[in-house]
């Protein structure tokens, strides 16, 4: 008789002997009410399968799961390559001597490793950091993304290597270096003179240097433009330009050595005009 239209007896259980379930079976009744409501070996089995590899992966973080590891969740490799082919992960991944397997938002970038590098490099400043240094940084990530990472950095200009003894390659970062070239560029630059060096000669300055001068000759007017200009302390040039704007207002006269034989440095010091065969070399400041 069908197993349907079998009759019911009290005390006895309806359903078939291989349904009943041992309650220290707990594996073994989920299955059999999944066989009876129609979902064992469905999609929703195997997704449930596929979710249980994301979350070991997602709890792993960014160490990821090794592939001993990853053998260990139930169902994982027959689910590896579909998980891989949608992004969902990555892998694997050469890390130092074993493959890992990421989620793909926690896996390593080369963009981190780059940004490790730099963070090394700024926080040492002016200090050198060797190659060996760095490269600690990046085990959490496959080897060629280390050597990756340093081509990009300073193909964009952001650390300087430099070798050292026995040709090792040591590194800065480009901040500090550039920091300290603008401090030592600041330190060569001349001082300033005063704004007293900087104002252009004036006739008050003159005066009290040709009064000096004068009563030193006895009261000749005459004095040389080479005393003046000793005595004064500027530029030649400045001197010449005052004592010809203040010959045109008829304040001061200026007399060429055609009659005296004056020393070289006393004709070198005066007023050349084009044209004249001799320098203006003396000055007389009218009251």
């Amino acid at each position: 008789m069908p197993f349907d239209h079998m009759p019911m007896r009290r005390g006895i259980s309806a359903h078939p002997p291989w349904f009943r379930v041992d309650p220290l079976d707990f594996h073994g009744a989920i299955f059999r009410v999944n066989y009876c409501s129609g979902h064992a070996g469905t999609q929703r089995g195997e997704w449930n399968v596929v979710n249980s590899v994301i979350e070991a992966l997602k709890r792993a973080g960014s160490r990821g799961l090794t592939t001993t590891d990853i053998r260990k969740v139930r169902g994982a490799n027959a689910q590896l390559k579909k998980l891989a082919s949608n992004g969902s992960i990555r892998w694997p991944l050469q890390i130092g001597r074993s493959k890992r397997y990421f989620v793909t938002e926690q896996a390593p970038t080369l963009e981190q490793v780059e940004a490790r590098i730099e963070q090394k490099l700024q926080n040492a400043g002016l200090k050198l950091t060797s190659f060996s240094d760095l490269e600690v940084l990046a085990r959490i990530a496959p080897k060629a993304f280390f050597k990756d990472a340093l081509s990009a950095l300073k193909a964009d200009g952001r650390i300087v290597e430099l070798r050292g003894s026995m040709k090792s390659k040591l590194y800065l970062h480009r901040e500090p270096l550039l920091e300290q070239l603008r401090a030592e560029r600041e330190l060569s630059k001349p001082v300033p003179s005063s704004k007293k060096d900087l104002a252009s000669i004036s006739l008050e300055q003159v005066r009290p240097v040709y009064e000096k001068l004068r009563a030193q000759q006895g009261g000749i007017s005459a004095v040389t433009i080479f005393d003046v200009l000793k005595g004064v302390g500027g530029r030649k040039e400045e001197l010449h330009r005052l004592l010809l704007d203040e010959a045109k207002r008829g304040r001061v006269t200026l007399h060429p050595a055609s009659s005296v034989d004056f020393p070289r440095e006393v004709t070198e010091a005066g007023i050349q005009l084009e044209g004249q065969p001799h320098p203006l070399v003396t000055v007389v400041l009218r009251s």
